[in-house]
């Protein structure tokens, strides 16, 4: 079972680190607003899965590693703005975007739609 946060999940500038593990896991979260992973720095997986969020999803300016594994995974992510994964894409390893439910628009010059 995920978390509930009221207004905004960030975690602006910071460095998580767990190399070949999660770093960050909050699958089957729910936040009223934003998400915003700005500048954020991590080694080993970031994990939104199932997660509904009521504002937007960004990552810009990021960086995700966990080479040989998923650097970010927000499969059946729900975001009731906007996604903004197109100024950040600094990854090392796969990035999952299956499956999301997105109710404004998706910024990523990286996704395919085969993975929405």
């Amino acid at each position: 079972m995920g978390v509930d946060v009221t207004r905004r999940f960030g975690t602006h500038g910071s460095f998580r680190q767990n190399p070949g593990r999660v770093a960050l896991s909050a699958d089957e979260a729910t936040v009223s607003g934003h998400v915003v992973l700005e500048r954020v720095q991590a080694r080993g997986e970031v994990r939104f899965m199932r997660a509904r969020l009521g504002g937007l999803f960004s990552c810009a300016h990021g960086a995700f590693e966990n080479p040989g594994g998923i650097a970010l995974s927000a499969d059946g992510i729900t975001v009731n703005g906007n996604a903004f994964l197109s100024d950040w894409y600094d990854a090392k390893g796969a990035v999952r975007f299956e499956y999301p439910t997105i109710k404004g628009d998706l910024h990523g010059m990286l996704i395919s739609k085969a993975c929405l």
